[in-house]
């Protein structure tokens, strides 16, 4: 990047501030809505008092050794989740029962006990307390205790006085913060913790009802047989602003999630799925889940003795497993050994081996139970799990509310809860918390033939911007299978499609057009055709192809590889085109949007905009990254590569070209909301200590700074960072770990740049739900909220710049609202910069009407929605590349950039690949 202005250049790098707590904003027209949280009353006075509490089951080995194996916390994987817990509890409840711990007290199931008094044997630091099957036959009729010789409980003060009061509601240390939620929480779960046979509970927040019928659920389908349809909810304590001061609320939302078939078969699950045969899919689906190791043969008693965790699917077969046998050193194959061991045939000995996550011992898929209760994660989801959940959930509003009044009764979490009246703490569920609300002015957006205004779904009009003149030339190739020609159809519609948006694509870029039998190597096919269409003079190829044919990723790797942009539609949708003029418009918007052209954009005469989001120099970019699963402590000590990258998206307003368009205001103005998509990958923050991480980081924040000065001819002076996919436990993290990898940049750049910048997080990972005071209507839209709609009062956090607020229109369900938190905010005084709650929420609020694919406003606001969408991509292309090797995880950072990263070198980079 060039140096910067004069201006920039007398100004020096200050200490970035922590983010002031604006005042609350005023713009729209009020109205009331009901929210999902119920407000907690606590008694005055009460201290609370917090134990260590650990529970171990010692067992005794052939020689006479003891073995300890800790219940509380999950080591080795020696317990199912599920059994550790309740034995935990278990444990717990026994010694109330016997007068062991005497008093009030509340449980977490795993290492957290808090009481109401402090546990008199504890007086001198610890106590040890045992139960035996005599004391406690219940515990000890759970399958992984029942062969201990005994269980050790011990109880250890976390500290010399009481830890935190209900007095203490004003305090704003995160710690005691932390504990006052810990409270709230486990005072609403210790009911459901008890009902072994009526929850199923993960956490403290998370709960299933053991038979949905009871309560008025009916069962559902979740797309394939060996899973099925889970209904509970999701609940949360939380400090909030109050209606009249800070306060405690509990918020409770439905929730409906795909459980595995218990004690189904792996082997039955493996054919059901049609992937007995395919292992790199088998172990997408099974890897990490549970199983009992069932060998039928045994007695009755010791069929299902142990308990293994999936690693993977082998390419191996059973009948090609062999090994060494301890006593008489003969080989053997894999049924040989089960049969002489075990009594037990294996009747399927083509099928694949499993092989176990931690010894790597290997099984016959027939041989192994899954476990009971597990829910269905969404690395090993099906995309029509994922479909079918979707769908299921997508419940309408007065439905929701009405069964969010259920659950909370059914689970005895409101008033009429004596055990939480013991402890001083009152939900009142009857009544949900009533919050005034806004609904913002509409949005003014500038087309080719004049603006319009909208607060929802407008019109389309004439296309704002042309693509860049470079484009001259486009390619429609069908891959046919017995489908007739359609190349002709598709070329005709998008022709008449781009005119009548005010393009005149047939005359701009010439069309060839080509026809061909799918080949059996689509991969060595597209890519003879894609570098031949290219060496002819085509940059953008429209494929059609059967919905049967699943080469989408396939085909967005050669997309990079090759360097020509791409538009894939099925021929089904080839053959509507002709004559469905929405179906070709659809078609049409997104080749504009790819070859560099513009919809629509953001008029400055929006009422209550911010005039620096228009002008030069402001710069509106986001990142989201999906990270792996965490490395283990002994994973971190052989310093082991992650089982995947991280992989990262992001986006910013600075289309490629858009200095060639011209520099005045309006031009400006055009591409202030003008966005190109990108993403990379990097290494997670507990690889070798984060500094690969860190430094993955830094490269993506200096290559959206560089794209700005290239493509806009400018350098940022006013920059708005949107960070998406923050968890409420993870937004201090942005601040105190990305925020000085930013100022790392801005300093290496020049010492003297200071731009004014804004970090606003936005999250949807919350249980919040909003509904009309009053609701009407039989869809969706009637039903919802309108857009626009904005909750900034009552339910935010007291502490934080916080809003709730509502862009698109649900066409589905209830609406999710994105939550925006202003984390931290520098600005400039030389730039003359202000920004108030008012702006924040106008400039979110506005980004969502900028899509550009779309004449309908989104969820999230565009360059959040580009980083997202091209995370996802940088995902695809990795698992694309990681499935068809079967590398597992065998790879290399700087091959998998260079091959799959969209980075600023390959020809594809500054337009919008993705839309």
């Amino acid at each position: 990047m060039a140096a910067p202005t004069a201006e920039l250049a007398a100004l020096a790098l200050k200490t970035v501030p922590a983010a002031p707590v604006l005042a609350k904003g005023t713009k729209g027209t009020k109205r009331n809505v009901l929210t999902n949280s119920f407000k907690v009353t606590l008694k005055p006075n009460q201290p609370f008092y917090l134990f260590d509490f650990r529970v171990a089951a010692i067992f005794v080995n052939k020689k006479g050794e003891e073995k300890e194996k800790e219940v509380t916390k999950q080591t080795k994987d020696d317990f199912l989740e599920q059994d550790r817990k309740r034995a935990s509890l278990i444990a717990c409840l026994n010694m109330k029962r016997s007068g062991a711990l005497k008093g009030e007290y509340l449980y977490d199931r795993a290492a957290l006990l808090i009481g109401l008094q402090e546990v008199a044997a504890c007086k001198g630091g610890e106590f040890v307390h045992t139960l035996t099957s005599k004391t406690a036959p219940d515990l000890f009729a759970i399958d992984s205790i029942k062969e201990a010789k005994e269980v050790r409980v011990t109880i250890k003060k976390a500290a010399d006085t009481y830890q935190v009061t209900t007095n203490d509601m004003g305090n704003k240390d995160p710690a005691v913060v932390k504990a006052i939620l810990s409270v709230i929480n486990l005072a609403t779960s210790q009911h459901i913790f008890e009902k072994f046979d009526d929850y199923v509970v993960y956490g403290n927040g998370n709960v299933y009802l053991m038979e949905p019928g009871k309560y008025g659920f009916a069962s559902f389908d979740v797309g394939s047989r060996d899973k099925y349809g889970g209904v509970g909810m999701t609940k949360g304590a939380r400090i909030i602003e109050g209606a009249s001061g800070r306060s405690a609320a509990l918020t409770v939302d439905t929730k409906k999630t795909a459980f595995h078939v218990d004690w189904q078969k792996v082997s039955e699950k493996m054919q059901q799925l049609g992937w007995s045969n395919n292992p790199a899919e088998a172990t997408s689906c099974l890897a990490g889940l549970p199983c009992v190791v069932f060998y039928s043969g045994l007695a009755k008693k010791d069929q299902k003795a142990r308990t293994i965790y999936i690693g993977k699917v082998s390419t191996k077969r059973v009948k090609d497993v062999t090994f060494k046998d301890e006593k008489t050193g003969k080989t053997m194959t894999l049924p040989q050994y089960v049969q002489m061991k075990y009594n037990t045939k294996i009747v399927d000995t083509n099928a694949l081996v499993i092989i176990d996550k931690h010894d790597g011992n290997t099984y016959a898929p027939e041989c192994l139970l899954l476990c009971p209760n597990q829910r269905v994660k969404s690395q090993n989801a099906q995309p029509v799990n994922t479909e079918k959940l979707i769908r299921e959930s997508a419940t309408l509003p007065e439905r929701r509310l009405a069964e969010t009044k259920t659950l909370a009764a059914a689970l005895e979490i409101g008033t009429a809860s004596k055990e939480q009246a013991k402890l001083g703490i009152t939900v009142n569920t009857t009544e949900p918390i009533k919050v005034e609300a806004r609904v913002l002015a509409p949005v003014v957006l500038g087309t080719g033939n004049g603006n319009t205004s909208a607060s929802g779904p407008w019109a389309q009009g004439k296309y704002a911007q042309a693509p860049l003149p470079h484009f001259k030339q486009w390619t429609v190739l069908h891959l046919t299978q017995r489908e007739g020609d359609l190349t002709g159809a598709v070329v005709d519609a998008i022709h008449r499609a781009t005119r009548n948006g005010g393009w005149q694509m047939d005359r701009q870029m010439a069309v060839r057009t080509m026809c061909v039998p799918i080949e059996q190597d689509q991969a060595a096919q597209l890519e003879r055709i894609f570098k031949a269409e290219k060496a002819a003079g085509s940059q953008f190829i429209v494929i059609i192809t059967s919905h049967l044919v699943k080469n989408h990723f396939l085909i967005k790797l050669l997309e990079l590889k090759v360097g020509i942009i791409t538009q894939q539609i099925t021929t089904k949708v080839a053959e509507k085109i002709s004559h469905q003029a929405n179906t070709a418009s659809n078609v049409a918007i997104k080749t504009l949007e790819k070859l560099g052209g513009q919809n629509h954009f953001v008029s400055k005469t929006t009422a209550d905009l911010p005039p620096w989001v228009t002008a030069k120099g402001t710069m509106i970019c986001s990142i989201q990254m999906e990270t792996p699963q965490s490395l283990t402590g002994k994973e971190k000590e052989q310093n082991a590569l992650p089982s995947r990258p991280v992989m990262i998206g992001w986006s910013c307003d600075c289309v490629r070209g858009a200095t060639e368009r011209g520099t005045t205001d309006a031009q400006n103005e055009k591409e202030a909301t003008h966005y190109i998509s990108s993403w990379t990958y990097g290494m997670p923050k507990d690889y070798q200590g984060g500094a690969p991480y860190a430094a993955a980081y830094k490269e993506v924040a200096l290559s959206i700074l560089r794209a700005y000065k290239k493509f806009r001819e400018a350098i940022p002076t006013r920059i708005v960072f949107i960070r998406g996919g923050v968890a409420e436990g993870d937004s201090e993290k942005i601040r105190s770990e990305e925020l000085p990898l930013w100022q790392e940049v801005f300093k290496s750049l020049n010492a003297a740049y200071n731009p004014s910048f804004v970090i606003i997080t936005a999250s949807e990972m919350h249980a919040d739900r909003f509904y009309a005071e009053k609701i009407t209507g039989a869809k969706a839209p009637q039903q919802n909220l309108p857009s626009g709609t904005v909750i900034d009062t009552v339910v935010t956090n007291p502490s934080k710049s916080q809003a709730y607020i509502q862009s698109h229109v649900p066409l589905q369900g209830t609406a999710k609202v994105t939550r925006y938190t202003v984390e931290h905010m520098s600005l400039n005084p030389a730039q003359k910069m202000t920004v108030n709650m008012d702006d924040v929420i106008r400039l979110i609020h506005t980004l969502c009407f900028t899509h550009g694919v779309c004449n309908t406003p989104t969820a999230v606001p565009t360059p959040l929605y580009i980083a997202r969408e091209s995370m996802k991509r940088a995902r695809d292309l990795f698992n694309e590349w990681n499935t068809k090797t079967g590398r597992g995880a065998a790879w290399e950072l700087d091959h998998i950039i260079k091959e799959f990263a969209l980075t600023t070198e390959k020809d594809l980079f500054g337009i919008r690949v993705n839309a």
